[in-house]
């Protein structure tokens, strides 16, 4: 046992005696700990998304087909109340909508936040998951429907965000809008996007210490003990 500790102690000797091994085990155990928790984040979201597409896909159907036959099959009055109802849709990230007669748009609605940097989460991508293609369906408008939203960023640009508390957006916001809304972008987006990192550095840090504590005790009697037997 006493010669398994020996080894493991000249194994770490050098990192432990050095701050900047030290500093970096620290960074890449925060990275490594904003990354998981990044990911356990957009992966949920991404499953909350697609069932809200197809909440969302659920309410057009049902208003339209009650409108329908509600106005004697007026489907011109049914667009624009749905399109309507689309524009008072509470969405953070945005959403694309699309409802075709064919090769006719009836409704193309977007107010989607993030269209050339985020991949879409669309609503004929999900029918083809699930084997339904009737999803993509309005049949009382005899129309198709796509619905897309782009709530997912690339991980490691949300990682860097985490890990730099957004300052490079904090600077375009102050640079286009004013000190008012960083205020706000700060307290709103940096803030819950990076909290988690101050509790992953705690976490490291306190792990790292005590570990390096340990180690450097175990070095010193290593040396101790190699000592005496010198002597001896």
């Amino acid at each position: 046992m006493l010669n398994k500790i020996i080894e493991t102690s000249r194994n770490f000797e050098i990192p432990l005696h050095r701050a900047g091994v030290f500093k970096l085990v620290i960074l890449v155990g925060v990275v490594l700990l904003t990354t998981v928790n990044n990911y356990a984040f957009y992966t949920t979201l991404e499953k909350k998304t697609k069932t809200e597409i197809i909440n969302l896909r659920t309410i057009v159907n049902e208003f339209s087909s009650t409108c329908v036959e509600a106005s004697n099959g007026n489907i011109d009055y049914c667009v624009k109340k749905i399109h309507s109802m689309i524009e008072i849709l509470p969405t953070y990230y945005g959403t694309s909508i699309l409802i075709k007669d064919n090769n006719k748009e009836l409704i193309n609605e977007d107010t989607s936040k993030y269209k050339d940097i985020r991949e879409p989460i669309a609503l004929s991508a999900i029918a083809e998951e699930e084997g339904d293609p009737s999803l993509t369906k309005i049949n009382s408008l005899n129309a198709t429907i796509e619905i897309i939203k782009r709530p997912i960023p690339n991980l490691a640009k949300s990682v860097w965000r985490s890990m730099t508390f957004s300052v490079l957006d904090l600077i375009v916001v102050a640079y286009n809008k004013g000190y008012d809304d960083v205020k706000w972008y700060a307290s709103n987006v940096s803030w819950p996007r990076s909290r988690h990192v101050i509790l992953a550095g705690g976490i490291v840090w306190w792990l790292a210490f005590f570990l390096r504590k340990s180690l450097i005790a175990k070095i010193k009697f290593a040396r101790r003990y190699e000592e005496k037997n010198e002597l001896n």
